[in-house]
């Protein structure tokens, strides 16, 4: 448990440390029931969100390297070392999958962006985390039959929690687009929804237009504004 915690605070700070390099201001590393990650404010390039993700990884690749040359150097390290290489492993792999909000899956989304709209890209990898999640959680139901597997429910847990908590995001994300392009002039376009719901109206948003919703009230219909719902 204490190198998987190292190994996890060691992966946030590569994050962070980019993120630095490249000229963003990294707010504090989270840590909380789905993992951990790093608080980045403000809006960044779409290449520079690849570098950064690979921050982590790499330097689990490099503690990797590192611990291995110790062995050829000092074999008596291998004692001390090899179940930090493991979770180091553990954690590169498993970060790597291309699923968002993982490492592999913002790298995917920020390459996948540069053709299709970001919202709709990070909506279906979201989605495929949950099932994937589910899929873990239902397969160690069946192992409670041949042999109980909690590795299979906390991965289950982590990928289903992850893609709910991952939605959280964009609200903030799409705020700070739209102040960045305050002033300019936008198509603008009318969208009838049942409630204010944030992740309902948030399928109706992109970057290339405004849109306004038509809320049904108790007091009757209701044009609502982006920021209206997004801020409520």
């Amino acid at each position: 448990m204490f190198y998987y915690i190292l190994t996890v605070i060691l992966h946030e700070y590569g994050h962070k440390i980019v993120a630095n390099w490249l000229g963003y201001k990294s707010g504090e590393i989270i840590f909380d029931v789905y993992g951990a990650g790093l608080k980045l404010n403000g809006v960044y390039k779409r290449k520079d969100d690849i570098l950064i993700s690979l921050g982590g990884p790499i330097v689990n690749v490099i503690i990797v390297l590192i611990s291995i040359t110790l062995w050829w150097i000092f074999p008596s390290m291998y004692l001390y070392t090899s179940e930090l290489v493991i979770c180091n492993l553990v954690i590169l792999l498993f970060n790597l999958l291309p699923i968002y909000p993982l490492d592999g899956g913002r790298i995917l989304v920020a390459c996948l962006s540069a053709k299709y709209d970001k919202h709709k890209v990070i909506r279906i990898s979201s989605r495929i985390c949950f099932g994937l999640g589910l899929i873990m959680i239902v397969l160690f139901g069946l192992s409670l039959i041949w042999g109980v597997n909690f590795n299979l429910l906390f991965i289950g847990l982590f990928l289903a929690i992850n893609s709910i908590v991952s939605d959280t995001g964009k609200c903030e994300e799409r705020l700070r687009a739209i102040n960045k392009k305050k002033g300019k002039v936008m198509e603008v376009k009318i969208f009838k929804v049942d409630s204010a719901d944030k992740r309902e109206v948030l399928r109706c948003i992109s970057p290339v237009y405004y849109s306004l919703f038509l809320v049904d009230t108790k007091s009757g219909k209701k044009i609502k504004s982006e920021e209206d719902i997004l801020l409520g």
